[in-house]
């Protein structure tokens, strides 16, 4: 049967878009929300297959198009998990000096321990 494909996938596609969309509501709760969003309603939920919608290659956040062009071409997200991770190693640096200066203070005399704290 020629040119059957073409209806039934459009018509799986919007049935399965109508239950992420506005039916289950564990779909909907995966939806994004712009942090980039200045002009629209940055309540409404969007999708990654939404039409306007860009989706970050390193995270999978989702932001619409027009707002990522114009305000970022940086995807936030990912601007955050940098720096928390950079926070984290400087983090775990002090916390091995501090080791350090532990270990050299109990080698030494118990009254400079005594001292110390």
């Amino acid at each position: 049967d020629k040119g059957v494909l073409l209806p039934f996938l459009n018509e799986v596609c919007e049935t399965l878009s109508n239950h992420i969309t506005s039916e289950c509501e564990l779909c909907q709760g995966m939806a994004f929300r712009c942090e980039l969003c200045a002009s629209r309603d940055s309540t409404a939920p969007i999708y990654p297959f939404d039409d306007g919608v860009t989706v970050c290659d390193k995270c999978c956040a989702t932001y619409h198009t027009d707002c990522y062009r114009t305000t970022s071409k940086q995807c936030p997200r990912c601007v955050r998990i940098q720096k928390r991770r950079l926070s984290l190693q400087n983090t775990d640096s002090a916390v091995d000096e501090n080791i350090t200066k532990i270990t050299s203070i109990t080698n030494q005399n118990p009254r400079q321990i005594n001292e110390c704290f």
